[in-house]
């Protein structure tokens, strides 16, 4: 039996799978083979951490001391990961390896010597596992038992259920069905198997812990006792209408139905345009303003599952609305002939690239700043960071009120990224303190309204 995690040292859902790992290490010996893979973003050769910007520094050093202490100590390494996991920000980590007998200043020796390749290799690593869910996905940590995705809460019941059931299959595709035996006229009652437990854990709690086959649905048969044991049977389908133009199929948001597949088994994809009878009907009821649509029909209700994703949509007459979906067709926007509008992030690399080539052709836009989407809620933060933020907001109040001088400015910053913002406002002959004011009296409402 084998894990990988992907993480960061100092993530706190990282370190709460950690210590269940490490728990169960104790349980299952040398069933479990663990491998802690902890990783960052790099960029230009640069290494950048997946925390904020108050824990990014904290965060590359410790994974690098990790890394070196998993790879030259390995017989201590969770043991390490134990006592730091109690006080990742407090106490030293100088302390914690000396008590465990580690060569402090070897290990900070190594780290600076081989800590960026060590990274290099997990960030590599983390790649190839991703190809195999979704390299679009940024959302750490990722939890792979024997290679498979570990989708199922992050609790030690939970994870101790998934890592027991191969043991106990043993290879067969689910438990055998138990039998019962009578004798002596039904007063000795004999049920075989005799139980599915290994070393008191068993195979599923609750339903949710049978959720590991893709195209089926089960249900975990005598719960919490030792005849647990995951049951399965073809999903009822439900079906997913999706009105959305022919002339722009890749509107559709193809990551969101595969999402939509993996929580709702049996989900089945319609394609309804808006120019059919059905798509009348739809539009005219719903009156969205902007394409696709997403709508599940009201049987999904009856689905176990569709509670972890029902504050996504909102209840209908006709169904459940996607909140947030992704527009590709604003219904209730003009056309326009030669207009671009480019819905980015500001420090965005590929968008930038994309701003140099527009710029470069002499080509006219205008952009529009994307907010984080969480749960179908608008929060008013950038991926990133508040360095992101804070000049999406410069950018939209220059667009608005100096559009003359908008280009002008972004081609500035462009081509000299190094240039501090406000020398460049000054440079196209605007008041940075001018600009300020109008951010903090209204650019907040400007970006959410954007």
């Amino acid at each position: 039996m084998r894990v990988d995690l992907f993480g960061t040292s100092t993530d706190g859902a990282t370190i709460q799978i950690e210590n269940i790992l490490a728990k169960l290490k104790e349980k299952f010996g040398q069933n479990l083979e663990i491998q802690i893979h902890l990783v960052a973003q790099k960029e230009d050769g640069r290494f950048k951490s997946f925390q904020g910007e108050n824990l990014a520094q904290f965060d590359l050093e410790e994974n690098k001391r990790q890394l070196v202490i998993q790879k030259y100590w390995p017989q201590k390494f969770l043991a390490y990961l134990s006592l730091r996991n109690q006080e990742p920000f407090g106490t030293s980590w100088e302390y914690f390896a000396s008590y465990l007998g580690l060569p402090v200043e070897k290990i900070e020796k190594l780290a600076k010597e081989e800590g960026e390749k060590l990274l290099s290799e997990k960030i590599e690593i983390l790649r190839i596992f991703r190809q195999a869910i979704d390299p679009e996905i940024r959302t750490l940590p990722f939890l792979f038992i024997n290679g498979k995705l570990y989708q199922g809460e992050i609790s030690f019941p939970r994870i101790s259920a998934a890592l027991v059931k191969p043991i106990l299959r043993k290879g067969r595709d689910s438990l055998p069905e138990k039998i019962e035996y009578s004798f002596f006229g039904d007063t000795v009652k004999i049920k075989k198997p005799f139980g599915f437990s290994w070393r008191g854990i068993f195979e599923c709690f609750d339903d949710t812990d049978c959720q590991d086959k893709e195209e089926k649905e089960g249900v975990c048969e005598d719960p919490q006792t030792k005849f647990a044991r995951c049951v399965y049977q073809e999903p009822a389908p439900v079906k997913l209408s999706i009105v959305a133009t022919p002339e722009c199929p890749s509107c559709v948001d193809s990551r969101l139905v595969r999402n939509l597949r993996k929580v709702l088994k049996g989900l089945w994809v319609e394609m309804v345009s808006p120019e059919s009878e059905e798509g009348k009907k739809i539009l005219q009821l719903l009156k969205p303003k902007a394409l696709p649509l997403y709508l599940l029909e009201n049987k999904v209700q009856e689905k176990k599952n569709f509670s972890q994703i029902e504050n996504l949509f909102i209840p209908t007459d006709l169904g459940f609305i996607f909140k947030n979906p992704l527009p590709g067709e604003i219904l209730e926007r003009k056309p326009e002939e030669r207009a671009l509008s480019l819905y980015s992030m500001s420090l965005c690399p590929a968008v930038q690239e994309v701003e140099k080539v527009l710029l470069k052709n002499n080509i006219p836009f205008e952009v529009h700043f994307v907010l984080e989407n969480r749960n179908g809620e608008v929060i008013f933060s950038s991926r990133g960071g508040e360095e992101e933020l804070e000049e999406n907001l410069r950018q939209i109040i220059l667009q608005k009120y100096w559009p003359e001088k908008f280009s002008s400015y972004l081609k500035m910053r462009l081509e000299k990224q190094e240039l501090p913002w406000s020398e460049a406002i000054e440079k196209i002959g605007v008041s940075p303190v001018d600009l300020e004011k109008i951010i903090k009296k209204g650019g907040k409402e400007l970006l959410l309204e954007d």
